[in-house]
């Protein structure tokens, strides 16, 4: 990231933040603080807008191996008790993990550092991906339906995207379709691990979508963890990158941007004396009524606009194009804070 860039940003785009707002109160791993990369610049920058106050860290870890880096991370979180409360990622694979260097045993040893992050309090963000259902060939020729590494882990909350109907602001959303958002069952998880997953899950897959594009049977393990849990708008995010404004869409948008808003859910409970909401799952399950529920569009589509062959509609109630739907602040606020 480029503190220069975010400070401009605040400027342009959070006009009501008090001094100081704009400023990251620490960085760790790698030198974190230099020219902007868009990635970088679109997650503190949006996760910094929406909680505009609250101390926020930019964590770094540059290498060239995915699973080492995460696995760095989250070893590191795991060693220090003075660490971020809420998390934000916006990278992860759809495909085959071996594709990437990753084996099984690396994603086990991330995994089980996630579910004990979970067990500590911490609330893990990740973004679902931008490449649809991610209908691809395996290495043996057969072709399955993807969704992405980390997002799919039963210890994070996975988040897609939407777009406004007609691209006007207020009116109904849909899943968005400048991109695929990602989302799909997983091959690795079972959904006897995501128990708060299963009613809602399970009303999905009792009456699928008749549309053409549905997986057929083998291109999805229908007993696997779904994601994404939730979405957010992801289209036309104006981030600031080297001095200049660039409009940016992804789930690498929609994910900062709601992470910035559980921080806000954070800071009012430990206002009013209650613990943070740590693993968020469970949570976010039982107040499905504090999300837009979005029954419009599909995520057959790949990265970049073009069709897929299948691919998951967005219907009513949790589905895997945009999960549970968008977030009503409102109502997650009065939920949040509505008992321990």
């Amino acid at each position: 990231m480029n503190s220069t860039d975010l400070a401009k940003f605040f400027t342009d785009y959070v006009p009501d933040a008090q001094q100081g707002d704009e400023k990251v109160v620490k960085f760790v791993g790698d030198a974190g603080d230099t020219v902007g990369e868009t990635e970088a610049s679109l997650d503190i920058q949006f996760m910094m807008g929406v909680s505009p106050g609250i101390q926020t860290e930019f964590w770094l870890y540059s290498g060239a191996d995915f699973c080492l880096d995460l696995k760095n991370w989250t070893t590191t979180m795991l060693a220090d008790d003075d660490i971020p409360l809420v998390h934000s990622v916006s990278y992860g694979w759809q495909g085959e993990l071996s594709q990437i260097g990753c084996t099984a045993d690396h994603v086990d040893a991330v995994d089980s550092d996630f579910a004990m992050l979970a067990a500590k309090g911490i609330s893990i963000i990740f973004a679902s991906g931008d490449t649809g259902s991610a209908y691809v060939l395996d290495a043996t020729g057969v072709g399955k339906c993807w969704p992405s590494w980390p997002a799919s882990s039963p210890w994070i909350t996975s988040v897609g995207a939407t777009r406004f109907v007609g691209q006007k602001v207020g009116s109904d959303e849909m899943a968005t379709d400048q991109f695929g958002s990602g989302g799909g069952f997983s091959f690795q998880f079972d959904r006897t691990d995501a128990k708060w997953q299963e009613d809602a899950a399970s009303a999905y897959l009792a009456s699928p979508p008749t549309d053409p594009t549905f997986p057929t049977a083998g291109l999805f393990p229908p007993g696997g963890r779904g994601t994404p849990d939730v979405s957010a708008l992801g289209e036309g995010y104006q981030v600031v990158q080297n001095g200049d404004v660039a409009s940016v869409g992804g789930t690498s948008a929609s994910t900062p941007a709601f992470a910035g808003m559980v921080s806000l859910l954070n800071e009012a409970r430990l206002q009013a004396g209650m613990p943070a909401l740590g693993f968020l799952n469970p949570w976010i399950y039982k107040n499905a009524d504090a999300f837009t529920d979005v029954v419009l569009g599909t995520n057959a589509i790949g990265r970049g606009d073009y069709p897929l062959d299948y691919g998951y509609n967005a219907t009513k109630g949790w589905d895997p194009a945009t999960g549970l739907g968008s977030p009503l602040f409102d109502k997650l606020l009065a939920a949040a804070t509505a008992s321990k």
